[in-house]
């Protein structure tokens, strides 16, 4: 048995507001933690940063709640970084899809946009493969069609 489960399992148990209004709303899972990952995503924006305002590429995955010093990504950090990817993407007019997947004892995230595809495996790499796409998808627009 875990601390968390200990400390919430006796009746004189207190809880959060947040968590009460969970506990008693009929919110699906999908729900809350599309609300958790917003509030989390919205915890963590760079000091002094509009909210709504477009991050460059080098501070998006810096905005990530996910662990960035891991070199791996469990499941449940997968589905944040796929989630922060979106954002990202959509910050500055991308349309990025993504899966999440397990490959061997890790998981991966795959990103696809046009006809490209690229299989992320760390916060760390999202950063430096975000550069290189925001760096190509501009210079496609600056290019006369």
């Amino acid at each position: 048995m875990n601390g968390a489960y200990s400390r919430y399992a006796t009746p004189q148990a207190l809880f959060s507001p947040t968590i009460e209004r969970w506990l008693y709303t009929q919110e699906s899972w999908q729900e809350i933690e599309q609300a958790l990952a917003e509030e989390t995503y919205q915890r963590h924006q760079p000091t002094g940063s509009t909210p709504g305002a477009p991050i460059s590429p080098a501070q998006s995955a810096i905005a990530s709640p996910v662990d960035q010093g891991k070199a791996w990504l469990d499941e449940a950090d997968a589905r944040q970084l796929a989630r922060q990817i979106i954002q990202d993407g959509a910050a500055h007019g991308y349309r990025l899809a993504t899966e999440v997947r397990p490959d061997q004892a890790v998981w991966l995230v795959r990103v696809t946009w046009e006809e490209h595809s690229l299989n992320i495996h760390s916060v760390e790499h999202w950063r430096s493969e975000f550069v290189e796409i925001h760096s190509m998808l501009q210079a496609r627009q600056r290019i006369p069609g």
